[in-house]
């Protein structure tokens, strides 16, 4: 069974100008090497409190599903978010760390968020892209407002915590049953659910106790879903929250942040025009350093794109493309959630009822690609996990064409 994701091949991926490329890399050098310090000293943790972000966190465990015909949720007093992957060797530190961690009423979720993962799920990459804009792993956002990274920053985090104080609330008598879930709330936010198992670490001899591996998104006002479809012989927990659209603005919790320097040694009180300066040469140092480092790269870089002036894109699936390939899978996230009205931009008009055409999504279940394909009376189908070819359909599977993340099979 072949399993499709979005990373193109290198041949695939489109060229850019590398004059462009080097000329924007060297400004943004130019102006951060111009900023004051070029360093942020770590500000002094004070008690936190709700604010724009997450407001509402409540958990439902499975085995209080099984045991009542209504279960009501428990709500939580501090939600952890970890982002790791099961290839980062420094994450394994962190993950043991966390399976030994109690504290009552704290709700973790773990996201794999890289698509080198097994256990990837694409909701958890947005939320690392572009709900907390995290650009490391492992990392820790505590209540969608502090940040922990590395892994002597989330061995503090029971320190971290204790400057939480969230009485979160807004959402309302929260329950389950039959697989429907209800509760109350006028809020104008969204209601998130994750649906947490128990899963195999891919290398490890060990399991992740809660690790993401749906999730849907909804208006709170809605106040009902159904979820039995997700409920059948699982062992996990819900977590449910409400919460204000990203991007967040997060802050360090770590007493001693990375790139935190203190210049003020001996002399506790230099004057801070005084400190400006010595930060400022120290950065400039920095910089020029990194530039020199990273110049090979930049020149490899340029001599293997610069091969090649070709460029891939929608505009290449032309009619004679589309006649010979009867199998096309999007694999893109062009038309999931939140851009649910957008499409690849191909010729439908070119497709006919021998053509069969899969969208690899998660949410929505039917996207606009399936509709505009549906109106052509071809065969479609949603992908959540992978694909097989069905019986009597002739094509080479292994002879693909990858063009702009959509997979193209020939027909024999």
């Amino acid at each position: 069974m072949p399993l499709l994701n979005t990373c193109l091949k290198k041949s695939q991926i489109k060229k850019t100008n590398n004059k462009f490329s080097l000329a924007y890399f060297f400004v943004a050098i130019t102006v951060f090497s111009t900023l004051n310090g070029g360093f942020v000293a770590a500000e002094s943790q004070e008690e936190i409190t709700s604010q724009e972000g997450i407001h509402d966190v409540l958990f439902i465990d499975s085995q209080c599903i099984e045991e009542n015909d209504v279960c009501e949720a428990t709500r939580a007093g501090n939600i952890i978010e970890y982002f790791g992957a099961d290839w980062c060797e420094p994450c394994l530190e962190v993950e043991n760390f966390l399976m030994n961690y109690q504290e009552e009423n704290t709700v973790m979720i773990q996201h794999h968020a890289s698509v080198f993962d097994h256990s990837y799920l694409n909701y958890s990459k947005f939320r690392f892209d572009n709900i907390f804009r995290l650009l490391f792993i492992p990392s820790l956002v505590l209540n969608g407002q502090g940040l922990l990274t590395g892994t002597s920053q989330i061995l503090e985090l029971n320190d971290a915590l204790e400057g939480y104080q969230m009485n979160y609330s807004g959402i309302n008598n929260l329950s389950i049953e039959n697989g429907i879930l209800n509760w109350e709330s006028n809020s104008e936010n969204n209601v998130t659910i994750w649906r947490l198992d128990s899963t195999d670490h891919e290398f490890e001899n060990y399991s992740h106790p809660y690790l993401a591996t749906e999730s849907l998104t909804l208006p709170a006002k809605s106040n009902t879903t159904n979820i039995s479809d997700w409920l059948d012989n699982w062992t996990g927990r819900l977590v449910i929250t409400l919460e204000s659209d990203g991007p967040y603005v997060l802050k360090s919790d770590s007493t001693n942040p990375t790139g935190s320097l203190d210049f003020n040694n001996e002399q506790t009180n230099t004057d801070e025009e005084e400190m400006s300066e010595p930060s400022r040469e120290f950065a400039a140092f920095i910089v020029a350093l990194l530039i020199l480092a990273i110049l090979p790269a930049f020149y490899m870089y340029w001599k293997i794109t610069g091969k090649n002036n070709d460029e891939i894109s929608y505009s290449d699936i032309n009619e004679h493309v589309i006649k010979h390939h009867q199998i096309i899978v999007n694999t893109t996230p062009v038309g999931t959630f939140p851009n649910v009205n957008d499409a690849p931009s191909i010729d439908y008009e070119k497709l006919t009822k021998e053509h069969l055409l899969y969208d690899l999504v998660y949410n929505p279940e039917v996207t606009s690609f399936l509709n505009k394909v549906n109106q052509k009376g071809c065969k479609s189908e949603a992908i959540f996990h992978g694909f097989v070819v069905p019986n009597g359909i002739d094509c080479d599977v292994t002879n693909e064409t990858i063009i702009a993340g959509l997979v193209l099979f020939r027909a024999r």
